[in-house]
């Protein structure tokens, strides 16, 4: 039974009374950032046994809840991309210390193709403003590592791409700080939808490895969309925040002088004008044709 969200010892509270029966038995254990719990019993027929089995895991079901992704050799991947197909939704990536490592393990589940549109890797500010149309003025006031910046990008990619949702993700991977106060192990993640952007505060310091952080931030970031779509965020311990974002282009359109056509006169006004230019121009004929006559 694989879980996300829980760390080991507090399996062990929650469970504490399946963890110490003695068939079946149920054993905790913790890799990369999760927890499983193996169930196991033992009795005449295979059949007995896969019905000590179930009734363990329903009762797991019950303590656990949304926070078991899946059983046997489901990932966590596998287990959002099954999601995005049943709702018919669609997902599109934007990294930057993960270095496309989202993108790779939801592309690693066959038939990934029906629900993911695409991704982009922006490791460095540049990118992030010229491929995800994040406002250089954003980056230089918060930093690439932000809440503001993982929200705009995750809005970039959703717009440019076009899917349901855009995930993303800044942070720092280590072994390195990037010379400011922040922690190697922070990350950013943030959801794009039509009603706007939410991100997560994410901080993997179990251990100073790369790799490690890489691959745990971006197991957080699956789950977070995980359970984002059933509605299941207020899991995450109130850890998300809601973002309003606004993207370079959309500043400069706001900003942007209005057409010349609105500054024109209307053709209505130019009709008129024109009237009056040959009205006054055959009484001048007129006046003037007045004047010679009397001369």
């Amino acid at each position: 039974v694989h879980i996300y969200g829980v760390g080991e010892s507090k399996i062990d509270e929650m469970a504490a009374e399946l963890i110490a029966g003695e068939n079946p038995t149920v054993a905790p254990y913790a890799k990369d950032g999760e927890a499983y719990l193996r169930v196991t019993a033992k009795a005449a027929t295979e059949l007995s046994a896969s019905t000590l089995v179930s009734a363990t895991v329903r009762q797991l079901q019950k303590i656990f809840g949304e926070y078991i992704y899946g059983y046997d050799d489901d990932q966590l991947q596998d287990a959002l991309v099954k999601l995005l197909k049943e709702r018919n939704l669609t997902v599109a990536t934007a990294e930057s210390c993960t270095a496309g490592y989202i993108s790779k393990r939801i592309t690693d589940v066959p038939g990934a193709s029906a629900v993911f549109k695409m991704g982009e890797v922006t490791y460095s500010n540049e990118s992030k403003t010229l491929l995800l149309d994040v406002p250089e003025k954003l980056i230089a006031e918060h930093g690439a590592v932000s809440p503001e910046v993982a929200a705009c990008m995750a809005k970039g990619i959703r717009v440019k791409s076009g899917a349901d949702f855009g995930l993303a993700i800044s942070g720092i991977a280590g072994p390195d700080s990037d010379g400011t106060d922040k922690p190697v192990g922070l990350s950013y993640i943030a959801i794009s939808d039509k009603n706007g952007e939410y991100v997560l505060k994410s901080l993997k310091t179990a251990r100073a490895d790369r790799e490690y952080v890489r691959f745990t931030s971006s197991s957080e970031a699956i789950n977070f969309l995980r359970l984002f779509i059933i509605d299941k965020a207020q899991l995450l311990l109130g850890k998300v925040k809601k973002y309003k974002t606004v993207l370079a282009s959309e500043m400069n359109k706001a900003h942007r002088k209005p057409p010349l056509k609105n500054i024109l006169p209307q053709k209505n006004t130019i009709s008129a004008l024109y009237r009056h230019v040959f009205t006054s121009t055959a009484f001048l004929r007129h006046s003037f044709a007045k004047s010679t006559m009397r001369v």
